[in-house]
């Protein structure tokens, strides 16, 4: 079997595990696809951060225990894994 068919045939959570694994990730277009879609969208909250004793930027998921606000699919902070099956469904 070549390398082209092991990865035609893997299941769409193997092929996002291995391109989590071996494929470039920042800058990669499930990474961009993901930030324009839903991080560049969402505000950035002010808060008190006691561990730096300062004002902070934090992001919405941050504060929730990182769901994400605009993709309910992602329930934790997102592993690429996640990203990178968001993407696959994703229609260009």
């Amino acid at each position: 079997m070549t390398n082209f068919e092991k990865i035609k045939n893997m299941t769409e959570d193997e092929l996002a595990a291995w391109l989590a694994k071996y494929a470039m990730y920042d800058g990669s277009p499930w990474d961009a696809s993901f930030a324009k879609r839903f991080c560049d969208k969402c505000p950035s909250i002010t808060g008190y951060c006691p561990e730096a004793g300062r004002t902070m930027e934090f992001s919405w998921c941050e504060l929730h225990d990182g769901k994400c606000k605009f993709c309910p699919e992602i329930t934790d902070f997102p592993r690429d894994e996640d990203i990178i099956k968001v993407w696959f469904k994703q229609e260009e």
